[in-house]
Parts: C-alpha cells; sequence; structure tokens
C-alpha cells in the first residue's frame, strides 16, 4: 500500500469518528456534540382565491385542490391559478369531496349532494337521508361516507344503488379515505382522553385495525404516496406512520387553521380566517411564529417531557403558547405533554393531586418531569422527601433569577435549596378607600402598624353614619363576627413557624398579646355589620383584601399590620419543580428557565409577572390582558417589593391547621386562655416539625 493512500485512509476513517461523535445525543442540553443542527425548511404560503369563506377543502388527482366557498367551487391548479369556477346550482356549499374524476358538493340549503365533472357541469343530484348537520363526508369505491359531529354512526351512501345504510362505530372525530374499500375513522371516548385512528372495512362492516394516538386530531388526511397520515392538532402538524409514532412538521401558534391536504411532496394547512394556505415540506419540520426569536441550531433529541399540573388546560394558557414558540424551535421533536389531575377530594384524604403526585414520587416515576407543586393544596412532606432537583446547580436558571425579587427566589427556596421557579404568587395587601377615611375624620394608618392599633382603628371605625341605629361603617365587613375572620393567623404561623430550622415559637408575648386582640375584636364586634344593610350591600368598609401585582396604578394600599413590630407576608405560591428522578432534567431545565425569562413572559399577549424587580422591564410594552391597567405607582412598587421580599411560603398542613382551628375555638369560647392557647398550639408545631 502508498504511503498516500494510507494517509488518505486514515483521514477518512478520521472524518467518520468526527461525524459519528457530532451526530450522537443524549438528554444533555449543556452538550454541544449532542445536538444536530437541522435546517428548518421555509413555510411558503399560498393565497386562496375565495370570495366568502373556505368552508372546505381538499386535494384531487395531479396535485390540484379545490375550496368550498359559499355559492361556488373553486378548483385551483399546482400552481396556485384559479383554473375554473362551479357556479352551477350551488346556495351554500359547505363541504366538498373528490372521487373517480368527480366533485361532490354539500349544500347545506337543500341538503342535497351534487356531483359535477372538473369542466363545472352538474351530472347528478343525491338525495341522502338524515344527512342535516354533517361534519365531512368522502368518497370511496362508489360510495359516499358521512359524519356527524357527536354521533355513533356513519352514514355510508351507494351511490349505484342508491341505498343508505348506518354503521354503528362510536364516537366518531374524523374519517378520511384510506386503501380500496378500507376508511379511516378517528375515534375518541366519551371524556377524550383514550384516542385511536381506526381502519373501518365498508365491505366487512366492521373496525380490523385500531391504533393509540396520545393527540387531539382536529383533522387529518391520507396519503397513500407515503403510506401515511398527517394530521394538525391546535396549530402544529404531525407526520404519522400507521401504528407506528407522530413527528412533527410544522410548529404555529396560528388558531385558524381548519384543514389539512396533501399532494405529492407538500403538506397543506389552511386558515379559513386569511384565507391562505402553509405549503409544508412533508420531510421536514417548519415553523410560523410570528415575531419570535428564531433558534439558531435545532436540536434532533427526541424525547417526551411531561408536565403535571391541577390546572386544566395549561397547554393552551398564553404563558404556554408563548413559551414553546421558542422551546420548540429549538427542540422540534421534544413532545411537551400536559397531564392533569384534578386537585378536588375524591376519596382521598388529602385529594387526588396531593395523593397522587406523591404516590408516583415515590415509586421514582421517571415519566414526571416538571410538577407544580401548589403550596396552599400540598402536603409539606413532599418537601421532606427531597423529591425535587436543586436548582441552584443550573446557571440558565439562576441568570434568570438576578432579574428577579430576591423575596421570590426564597419563596422557591426550601432548605436551602432552590426546589422550583414560580408559576403564580397570592399574598395579601389593604386597599384602602381615603374619601371614605375624609369622610370620619380618621387618617390613614401608616407603616409599621400593629394589631394592636388596628384594634383602636376599629373601634373609631364602626359607626352609625346616618343615626337609624344600625351600623353602617366599619374598618371591615363580615356577617358574623368570629375569632379571625380576617384569617390574620396566618402572619403568626410565617412569623412563629419556621420550616427551614424546624422550629416553632408561638409559647412568647407577641403572640399571646396578639391572640388577646383577636379576642377583644372579636367580643367587642368591630368587624360584624347589620345583617340587612350588608345584604343590601349599604355597609361601608374602610379596607378591603386586595392580591398586589406591578400593575396597581395609583390605588392606595397598605400592608396588613404587625404584630409587635414584626412583619412578614405569608405567601401561596405555585412553582414549577424538577422531579428527581426525571429522565430529562437538562431539557426541563431550559424549558423552566424560558418560563422565567423577561424575554418571553414580558409579551404584549400575556399577563405579566409580577416577579421583576426592576420597574423599566415593565415600561413601553402595552400588556393586552391588562385592559389599561396603569403601572403601579412608586409607593405601591416599593410597597410590592417590601411585602414579596420580608414573605415567605404558606406550607399546607391538614393536621395542624385542624388542630389550630380547634384551639382556637376553645380560646375565643374562653374555655382556655390565651397563654395555655400559645401552649397547645406551639406543642402541636413542634410535633408537626419533628423539633
Amino acid at each position: 500500500m502508498s504511503k498516500h493512500i494510507f494517509i488518505n485512509k486514515l483521514l477518512l476513517l478520521l472524518v467518520i469518528c468526527i461525524c459519528t461523535g457530532c451526530t450522537s445525543h443524549g438528554s444533555n442540553i449543556d452538550n454541544t456534540a449532542a445536538d444536530t443542527e437541522i435546517s428548518a425548511p421555509e413555510v411558503v404560503k399560498r393565497d386562496i382565491p375565495c370570495k366568502y369563506d373556505i368552508f372546505d377543502f381538499c386535494s384531487v388527482s395531479d396535485n390540484n385542490f379545490i375550496a368550498a366557498d359559499k355559492d361556488t367551487i373553486h378548483i385551483i391548479n399546482s400552481t396556485w391559478d384559479e383554473i375554473l369556477q362551479i357556479k352551477n346550482n350551488l346556495s351554500l356549499c359547505s363541504l366538498v369531496c373528490y372521487g373517480n374524476g368527480s366533485i361532490y358538493a354539500y349544500d347545506k340549503d337543500d341538503y342535497q349532494i351534487k356531483r359535477f365533472d372538473t369542466e363545472g357541469n352538474l351530472l347528478s343530484i343525491y338525495n341522502v337521508y338524515d344527512i342535516k348537520n354533517i361534519k365531512k363526508f368522502i368518497y370511496t369505491k362508489d360510495k359516499l361516507i358521512f359524519y356527524k359531529p357527536f354521533d355513533s354512526h356513519l352514514i355510508i351512501y351507494s351511490i349505484t344503488d342508491n341505498t343508505v345504510y348506518k354503521a354503528d362505530i362510536g364516537h366518531v372525530s374524523g374519517i378520511s379515505s384510506y386503501k380500496g374499500s378500507k376508511i379511516l375513522i378517528y375515534m375518541t371516548d366519551s371524556s377524550n382522553s383514550d384516542k385511536y385512528f381506526c381502519v373501518y372495512d365498508l365491505i366487512k362492516s366492521e373496525i380490523t385495525e385500531k391504533f393509540g394516538i396520545d393527540k387531539n386530531v382536529n383533522d387529518f388526511v391520507y396519503s397513500a404516496k407515503d403510506d401515511c397520515i398527517y394530521f394538525f392538532s391546535g396549530g402544529y402538524a404531525y407526520k404519522y406512520e400507521i401504528n407506528g409514532a407522530s413527528e412533527p412538521i410544522f410548529k404555529s401558534n396560528n388558531n385558524n387553521i381548519l384543514f389539512i391536504a396533501v399532494s405529492d411532496n407538500s403538506c397543506y394547512l389552511v386558515d379559513h380566517i386569511n384565507k391562505t394556505a402553509y405549503e409544508i415540506d412533508k420531510h421536514g419540520i417548519s415553523f410560523d411564529f410570528e415575531g419570535a426569536e428564531k433558534a439558531d441550531r435545532i436540536s434532533d433529541i427526541r424525547t417526551k417531557l411531561n408536565i403535571i399540573s391541577s390546572y386544566r388546560s395549561m397547554e393552551i394558557q398564553p404563558e404556554t403558547l408563548k413559551i414553546m414558540e421558542v422551546f420548540s424551535q429549538k427542540y422540534p421533536y421534544v413532545d411537551v405533554r400536559f397531564e392533569y389531575i384534578d386537585p378536588s377530594p375524591k376519596g382521598y384524604p388529602d385529594g387526588e393531586y396531593d395523593t397522587m403526585i406523591r404516590t408516583r414520587l415515590m415509586s421514582s416515576d421517571n415519566g414526571i418531569d416538571i410538577i407544580l407543586f401548589n403550596s396552599d393544596a400540598q402536603e409539606e412532606t413532599i418537601l421532606n422527601a427531597d423529591y425535587f432537583i436543586g436548582l441552584e446547580n443550573y446557571p440558565s436558571i439562576i441568570k434568570e433569577f438576578e432579574n428577579i425579587f430576591p423575596g421570590v427566589r426564597n419563596l422557591c427556596t426550601y432548605r436551602d435549596r432552590l426546589i422550583g421557579v414560580p408559576y403564580s404568587i397570592y399574598h395579601e395587601a389593604w386597599a384602602v378607600d381615603l374619601e371614605l377615611l375624609a369622610q370620619i375624620d380618621l387618617e390613614c394608618p401608616g407603616s409599621g402598624w400593629t394589631w394592636d392599633d388596628f384594634y383602636e382603628f376599629a373601634k373609631k371605625a364602626r359607626l352609625d353614619s346616618d343615626g337609624d341605629g344600625l351600623i353602617d361603617i366599619l374598618a371591615f365587613a363580615f356577617r358574623n363576627s368570629v375569632i379571625d375572620p380576617l384569617g390574620a393567623s396566618k402572619y403568626c404561623h410565617a412569623l412563629y413557624m419556621d420550616t427551614h430550622n424546624r422550629t416553632a415559637t408561638y409559647e412568647c408575648a407577641g403572640y399571646i398579646s396578639f391572640l388577646n386582640i383577636l379576642k377583644k375584636i372579636m367580643d367587642e364586634n368591630l368587624l360584624a355589620a347589620d345583617e340587612k344593610l350588608l345584604s343590601s350591600k349599604k355597609v361601608k368598609t374602610v379596607f378591603t383584601l386586595h392580591r398586589p401585582d406591578v400593575f396597581d396604578g395609583d390605588l392606595h394600599l397598605i400592608a396588613p399590620p404587625s404584630i409587635k413590630g414584626d412583619f412578614k407576608t405569608p405567601v401561596k405560591i405555585n412553582m414549577f419543580c424538577i422531579n428527581k428522578s426525571s429522565a430529562n432534567i437538562d431539557i426541563a431545565v431550559e424549558y423552566l428557565a424560558l418560563f422565567l425569562s423577561a424575554k418571553v413572559r414580558l409579551h404584549p399577549d400575556l399577563y405579566p409577572p409580577s416577579y421583576f424587580k426592576n420597574p423599566d422591564y415593565y415600561k413601553g410594552i402595552n400588556f393586552k390582558p391588562m385592559r389599561g391597567r396603569e403601572l403601579s405607582s412608586d409607593e405601591n412598587f416599593i410597597l410590592f417589593e417590601h411585602m414579596i421580599n420580608n414573605s415567605c411560603i404558606q406550607l399546607r398542613n391538614k393536621d395542624f391547621t385542624s388542630y389550630y382551628g380547634k384551639i382556637l375555638d376553645s380560646f375565643s369560647a374562653g374555655e382556655i386562655n390565651a397563654e395555655e392557647a400559645a401552649r397547645l398550639i406551639n406543642n402541636k408545631a413542634k410535633m408537626v416539625l419533628g423539633e
């Protein structure tokens, strides 16, 4: 072997090794060798020459298309030029299909099927029994097959002998032509949880094959050339190999897509509002996100990212759709799935969501990637069991937290580990009626006021303003004066139950004084109004509970009273956490980093999250969901910042909450004094904390 031949072979071997290394991939997104650059084919938009609307659209032979447009059928060729209009005998053509050289039109005005040749000549009119309100129809082997929404029957009409047969199938949600005398049916169960593509044999009159599909299918079509089904779900289009996997070929946020069609090399999605069709390459993946930041590289990682929550339809929430615009361009083959679990009790003592999540985490279920943790609905035992990864080790997450109030990060931190990112945050401020204050000649409380101050204020604010003997002005109004109508105890839990250090300090002078003040407020009936006035809404109150955010404008807000000058805001928080047993930890981290990011969340179409610490982040953006609400004044922004940065997570503990309520009832009834109540509550808290 000559020297130069040996060198050439060595170089060739080296190239093969390099290429092999570049195309390997795993779930670690920080590994640059894990991603393969994939070109995203260009999306071509085609105008459809309809005057009114696109009522239906399908492909015909030779890559031509037909579109139903009220009183007109448009025939369009492969270069998207209109070659013919059919208007003969049409009043309201809402559906069309093609078969055996003929065009079939459903006229909704007279419920007739009208058959035309491709020159526009009317050939036949068929009166088919019971086809009112049909959703779609297709042609197969001299038969027309119709289906209605929410009907368990297919209507099968034989053109040759003019007979109608009803096939009892089940919950049919879509139909398409298939092979020979077989058709494809998309079926769902009554709850829409199980979904299938089924092969129905018209000769045998039975379903012969059934294939599971894990997505909602809006419309679909079979391509004989590829032996594949093409369907769209929301704004996404997929290629589905029969009894195989579905692979995305197009992603957008367009909710106006109604129809899908195919030709030899392309797939078409029809936007009926804008009267356009997206022409998509069948063999690539394309995007159409208006204004979205295009990803430089597209990963070929293929996996399922499962997000579990107690919120219905999280996948269609505006913030989710906006995140997916960016995320799906970098990870187009990562199938992000949202699983809903009902949070309400169904035979479970702690509620179905809490119980099922705990059970699955205990079993190290690696099919759970991201979990929505609800602090007011889930037990602290989930946090104590150390099921979630520490996000403090991921630079992309830490970088996004730099722009956020420090208090928010503290809320997402448990035992010195950053376990989540905020989905929603809930705490309370008090809104002040300044006009009413002026009317009753009282000054607005200042910052740092205490519950003792509130007691004195409530005494002065309790008034009969018109002298009719009925109290019609109060600090707060409630039907019954109970021991803690304002839920003030949650501020005590924030101060005296330290879940991080596992300590309880209720047995102190500050808490005992607080209990005595609560009882005085109750005994003196300071917050109770006359029932009739309260029912007729004639009672005026100085304060109302208010959920603050950074769009409170000039609304006059104050923080609730403190206990002897010590203030801490109890906060309910929903946060995304990553399962330690997840098989996709690094991809899940990237999703959460995007969820936190200003570039994604501060978008005009979204409700802006109230966690960015610089008000300049929000300026210059017209947030449509805010409906003209103004950015908080400097005073309100400072108040919000103060409350968030002096806050702690309000964790659920059903056992302690139940016991606390019983002790408070005994105290309010005079059965025990404040000191005894504080001692009992403190002992129970220590037991719960394991101190």
